[in-house]
Formats: C-alpha cells, structure tokens, sequence
C-alpha cells in the first residue's frame, strides 16, 4: 500500500503510474480543453525527470491523440 499524499500533487510531482488516469479525466473526462492547454500539458510531461517511464509516456500519446481529432480512448 503506497502512502503518496496525492493532496498536494501536480502533474509535475504526480507518480507515473497515475499519469494516465489523471490525463484521461483532464483531458477526456471534463471540460473541453484548448488545444494549447494539452500542448503545454504534453510539454510538461515530457520536461520530466521521469519522462521515459512506460505510463508516462502513455499519458504523452493521449495528449497526442486529443490533439491529433482522435476519438477518446478507452
């Protein structure tokens, strides 16, 4: 059981392995977000020290894929 404080966290201190999820719900789940707002998101993420983590970068191609007009994933 993992005792990360998740109360304070940002997508800069967001553990990889909870980086879909919380992209998913940003960018898929609310509001309808400029398209520069998840270009800067997707910046960010890869600005990270952990940028070549397997989850993180699943993150990265959902940001992808929302710029891109795909549909929203699973």
């Amino acid at each position: 059981m993992s005792t990360h404080d998740a109360s304070n966290d940002t997508i800069d201190t967001l553990p990889p392995e909870k980086l879909p999820q919380a992209v998913k719900f940003v960018v898929w789940d609310g509001p309808q977000l400029e398209r520069e707002t998840v270009r800067k998101l997707r910046a960010r993420l890869l600005a990270r020290q952990d940028a070549d983590h397997a989850e993180l970068q699943r993150a990265v191609r959902m940001c992808e894929s929302f710029l891109e007009g795909q549909s929203r994933p699973e």
